[in-house]
């Protein structure tokens, strides 16, 4: 499998890592900054693999992923919206139920809970049942929302009325909410959707979160001089980011293979539950080789060490 670039895929690199980078600076632990939002969307971000007649651009799926992986390097829970996004547009590729030119008409209903919400077919309409956890940075007043539907998963939907705004570990930036949905009638967009896109993106996020990890346990341990010399002068530290180094690019390269036209669901769930340990794994090296700093929010170590733990039910 050759794992080369293709010209497009190397463009949209580039502008991902240029947007990431004129960010970096700002918080992002509460929020979302609405001008990266407008800015993805304006480049065709929001829509990655939908129809150009839509406003998307049409791209293929690893162009997807390298933006998340990109964009999660410097902001998780912005990569984790715009992997979600473009996951669910993906799935309904040709519909007119989202805007993928502008800020998201809807907040994506992620599934980082153990409750999953099921659908029911009354006949002339479908309603949603259960509780989801939604990210919702844009003030959407409409959920699309993944549900099962008697052993397959469905992509709902949903109109957003009462909900209890959460405070979670990690990815605060996307405006965590509980929604529950009591029979709530909802658009049926597809009543059986195929999860390899939105495995792949959230897979792309886990392997950005663990390459930022990296290279700030690198930077520190570059630093830091312990006994007359930098920590990285030392053995054990050489082994642990050589082992760091070594899982993340495995894991990357499985999210590659996910990413081809060829590649079955199967190979998504594979390279989004590696990757999350991956991404879990690296965090927590890093850390410790931060030592007592890396539980003060002075060093990005700690941020990225909760937005990891976002990412443990996918394994």
């Amino acid at each position: 499998m050759n794992f080369d670039l293709t010209e497009d895929q190397k463009m949209v690199q580039d502008m991902v890592q240029k947007l990431a980078k004129s960010y970096e600076e700002r918080s992002i632990d509460t929020s979302i900054d609405q001008d990266l939002a407008a800015e993805l969307g304006a480049n065709g971000l929001l829509g990655v693999c939908a129809n150009p007649e839509l406003g998307g651009s049409g791209l293929d799926l690893l162009s997807l992923a390298i933006c998340v992986h990109e964009l999660a390097q410097v902001d998780a829970a912005a990569a984790v919206v715009l992997a979600a996004h473009n996951a669910l547009t993906a799935m309904n590729a040709n519909s007119e139920a989202f805007f993928v030119d502008d800020v998201p008409a809807f907040g994506p209903g992620i599934p980082f809970s153990n409750e999953t919400p099921f659908a029911a077919d009354e006949g002339d309409r479908w309603t949603v049942h259960g509780t989801g956890l939604v990210a919702n940075p844009f003030g959407a007043k409409q959920a699309a929302v993944l549900a099962s539907t008697n052993g397959n998963v469905g992509l709902f939907l949903v109109p957003l009325q009462e909900s209890d705004s959460q405070t979670p570990m990690g990815l605060r930036g996307a405006n965590w909410s509980t929604v529950t949905f009591s029979g709530v009638s909802a658009e049926c967009l597809s009543n059986n959707v195929d999860l390899k896109a939105a495995q792949t993106a959230v897979a792309a996020a886990a392997v950005g979160i663990a390459r930022a990890g990296l290279h700030e346990g690198l930077a520190y341990a570059s630093e830091r001089v312990q006994f007359g010399k930098p920590l990285t002068k030392f053995q054990a530290t050489q082994f642990k980011l050589a082992n760091m180094a070594t899982e993340i690019d495995a894991a990357w390269l499985m999210v590659q293979a996910a990413a081809s036209v060829a590649a079955p669901e199967s190979e998504a769930t594979s390279a989004l539950r590696f990757a999350s340990r991956v991404a879990n794994a690296t965090v927590d090296e890093a850390l410790q080789l931060h030592g007592g700093y890396g539980y003060t929010a002075e060093y990005p170590i700690e941020r990225l060490y909760r937005d990891a733990k976002m990412f443990l039910p996918a394994q």
